[in-house]
C-alpha cells in the first residue's frame, strides 16, 4: 500500500497532526454541530495515549541509560582501586572501553573503614594509606515525547560507585643472637619480670627454639580474660603472670620442656607489672571485625609464629620503665663492669599508624617497633700509681648508653596475576640511633623515663695528702653517635611462605663505637704541690689516668653487644621476619 503524499508529514509530525484534529472539533461545536465530538473524545484519547506512550518510551531509556552508566561507573572503580595513585587514568581507560568516551567523570582515591557506622563517612577522600576510589559519572541523554511535558530537551544522569581494596602484609621486628649468655638473661630478663632467674643455658637454648602461634596465644588468652573479640582482646591490660600462663598452656604439646619454663616463669613474675597486649601484637584492621577463634584459619597470620624467648623479652618490657641492677658483668683490663638497664617503649607515632606492634598485621603504613634501652655501665677502675703519691684508688665512672628504637613500616604488598608466586611485600627499616657518654649520672634521672638524663663530668681522683692535692674529671666532649642505617627490604613470595629474615645495619662504625671514646675522651688534672723541690704536673696524672681508661673503653663493645642481645637486639641493625601477606579481592562498598 502507498501512502498519499499528504499524510506523510502527518506522520512524521503527530504533534501537529493531532492540535489540527482538535482544532477542527473545536469549530465544529462551536458551529452547534456534534457531529465532531466522537473525533474530540477520539483525539484526547490518542493523546493521552501518545503521552502515556512518550513517558513509557522515555522513562524505559532513562532506565537503561543509568543502569548502563552505573555497570560503567562500578567497573571503573572496580579497574582503578587496584592502582589508587593512578585512579583517574585507569577510570577514564575503563570507561572508554565501556562505550562511555562521552561521560564526565572524577575518580577520587582514599581510604574506606568499614568499622564507621554510618555508610556516607566511611570513605575519606585522600586519606592514606589510599585503599579506595570513588567514581562519580555523569552523562546527558536527549528526550523524546518527554521533552513536551518536561519542556527541556535532555536530562543528566549522575552515578557513583566506590571500590575498596583492602592488601594485608604481617611482619616481626626483631634481632636473635646465635649464642645465649644465661647469666645474663637471667640478670636482665629476671629483673625486668620482678623476680629472680637461675634458668639453664638448655632452658634458655629451648625457649629460643619453641615457636608458638600468636593466634592460638591469642585465643587462649581470651578464654582466660573471657573476652569474644580481638579487638577487645588487644585492649585489655594483661599482667606477665597471666600471658606467660597461657604461652606455656600454647606450647605445652608441641614443647613441653618450654612449656614447663615458662610454668615456672610465670609463678615468680611480678604481677603489677604488664602492658596492653596490642603494644606486642597487632592485628591491625582485622581485630575490629573479627571475633576471637575466627583467624585459626585465615591467612597470612594463620602461619605467623613467634619464638618463645622472643615473647619473653617482649614480656620482660611491657609497658616500659623498668630498671634492672646487674651485679659484675665481667672484667675488662682489671675494671670490673657492672650494669644498670632499662626498657623503655618507643614514642607513640602522630598520627597513629593502622597498626604497630613487635608482631604486625595491616594495611601499608602498618608499624613495628623495637624497645628504646637505656643502660648504665658502672666501671669500677683499677688502682694507679702516681709519682710523689703512689698506688690511688679511682673512682668509679659510669658510660651512659642510649639506643634509640629501631622500626619498620609496611611501605608496599604488591599482587601479582598469580597471589601464590606473584605476591610481594616491602618494609622501610631503620636501625636504632646509638650514642655514648662518659661522665656521671644520678640514678634518680636515670631511671626517670620521661627525659634523657644529664652526664656531668666524673670526679677521679680526689687527693689531699697535705703536700699534695690532686683533683681530676673525665668526660666526653661530645656524644659518640652511631648514625641510624635505613633501607626498603623486599620479600618473594617465596621468602614469604619461608619467613626469611632480612637486616638493614647502620654499617661500618659499630666496631667502635664505645672504643671512640677513648679519642672522644677529655680529663683535666689539677695538682698542687707544696714544696720546690717536688715537681708533680697535671700532664703526669692525666697519663696515667688515660692509660688505665684507655684499654677499658676499647674493650667494652662486646659487652655492651651481649648485653643487647640479651634482649633481643644487635647495635645498629634491624631485624625484619615476613609472616604473610593477603590480597584483597576489590569489592565495591557502600
Amino acid at each position: 500500500m502507498r501512502l498519499r503524499p499528504a499524510i506523510l508529514p502527518r506522520l512524521r509530525r503527530p504533534e501537529a497532526a493531532l492540535r489540527a484534529v482538535l482544532k477542527r472539533a473545536a469549530r465544529r461545536m462551536t458551529r452547534g454541530d456534534d457531529s465532531g465530538a466522537v473525533g474530540l473524545l477520539a483525539a484526547l484519547c490518542l493523546a493521552s495515549m501518545m503521552g502515556f506512550g512518550a513517558l513509557a518510551v522515555d522513562m524505559t531509556a532513562l532506565h537503561f541509560g543509568k543502569r548502563a552508566l552505573q555497570a560503567a561507573a562500578d567497573a571503573a572503580a572496580l579497574s582503578a582501586v587496584r592502582a589508587p595513585a593512578n585512579a583517574t587514568l585507569l577510570a577514564g581507560n575503563t570507561l572508554r572501553r565501556q562505550g562511555m568516551a562521552d561521560v564526565a567523570f572524577t575518580a577520587t582515591a582514599g581510604r574506606y573503614d568499614d568499622s564507621l557506622a554510618a555508610p556516607g563517612s566511611r570513605f575519606s577522600a585522600a586519606a592514606t594509606p589510599l585503599g579506595a576510589v570513588r567514581v562519580e559519572a555523569s552523562r546527558v541523554l536527549p528526550l523524546g515525547l518527554m521533552r513536551v511535558l518536561l519542556a527541556q530537551d535532555s536530562v543528566t544522569l549522575r552515578v557513583s560507585a566506590t571500590a575498596a581494596h583492602q592488601q594485608l602484609g604481617a611482619f616481626t621486628l626483631s634481632s636473635t643472637t646465635a649464642a645465649l649468655d644465661a647469666g645474663l638473661l637471667n640478670a636482665m630478663i629476671g629483673g625486668m619480670l620482678g623476680g629472680s632467674l637461675n634458668l639453664s643455658l638448655l632452658a634458655w637454648n629451648g625457649l629460643a627454639t619453641a615457636r608458638l602461634s600468636p593466634v592460638a596465644l591469642l585465643d587462649q588468652l581470651a578464654l582466660q580474660l573471657g573476652v569474644g573479640t580481638y579487638a577487645a582482646l588487644l585492649t585489655s591490660r594483661v599482667s606477665l603472670p597471666v600471658l606467660l600462663t597461657a604461652a606455656g598452656q600454647v606450647l605445652a604439646a608441641s614443647a613441653p620442656a618450654a612449656a614447663a619454663t615458662l610454668a615456672s616463669l610465670a609463678a615468680t613474675a611480678d604481677a603489677a607489672r604488664g602492658a596492653l597486649l596490642g603494644d606486642v601484637i597487632d592485628l591491625g584492621v582485622m581485630q575490629g571485625r573479627e571475633a576471637v577463634a575466627s583467624l585459626v584459619s585465615a591467612t597470612p597470620f594463620a602461619n605467623a609464629t613467634l619464638s618463645a624467648l622472643e615473647l619473653l623479652r617482649a614480656a620482660a618490657v611491657m609497658g616500659g620503665g623498668h630498671a634492672a641492677q646487674l651485679t659484675t658483668l665481667g672484667t675488662v683490663a682489671g675494671a670490673l663492669i657492672s650494669a644498670r638497664v632499662m626498657a623503655i617503649a618507643p614514642p607513640a607515632t602522630a598520627p597513629a599508624p593502622p597498626a604497630e606492634g613487635a608482631l604486625v598485621l595491616g594495611p601499608v603504613g602498618s608499624r613495628a617497633a623495637t624497645t628504646q634501652i637505656r643502660l648504665l655501665l658502672q666501671i669500677a677502675l683499677p688502682q694507679i700509681t702516681i709519682p710523689l703519691v703512689g698506688t690511688v684508688t679511682v673512682a668509679n665512672v659510669g658510660v651512659l648508653v642510649q639506643v634509640a628504637p629501631a622500626s619498620g613500616v609496611l611501605s608496599a604488598v604488591s599482587c601479582g596475576d598469580d597471589p601464590v608466586t606473584d605476591t610481594a611485600i616491602s618494609v622501610l627499616a631503620r636501625s636504632g640511633l646509638a650514642s655514648v657518654q662518659l661522665g656521671s649520672v644520678n640514678a634518680m634521672r636515670f631511671a626517670d623515663s620521661a627525659s634523657v638524663p644529664p652526664v656531668a663530668p666524673a670526679t677521679l681522683l680526689a687527693i689531699d695528702t697535705g703536700l699534695i692535692s690532686i683533683g681530676a674529671t673525665a668526660a666526653t666532649r661530645a656524644p659518640v653517635v652511631v648514625a641510624e642505617g635505613s633501607g626498603t627490604l623486599r620479600f618473594t613470595a617465596a621468602q614469604i611462605a619461608a619467613h626469611t629474615p632480612q637486616s638493614i645495619s647502620s654499617g661500618g662504625a659499630l666496631g667502635s663505637l664505645l672504643s671512640g671514646l677513648a679519642g672522644n675522651l677529655q680529663i683535666t688534672a689539677a695538682v698542687n704541690v707544696l714544696g720546690g723541690s717536688l715537681v708533680l704536673t697535671p700532664t703526669v696524672v692525666t697519663a696515667a689516668l688515660a692509660g688505665v681508661l684507655d684499654p677499658v673503653l676499647r674493650g667494652l663493645d662486646p659487652l655492651l653487644a651481649n648485653l643487647l642481645a640479651a634482649l633481643g637486639l644487635r647495635l645498629g641493625i634491624a631485624e625484619v621476619t615476613p609472616e604473610g601477606a593477603r590480597c584483597g579481592v576489590p569489592t565495591l562498598v557502600l
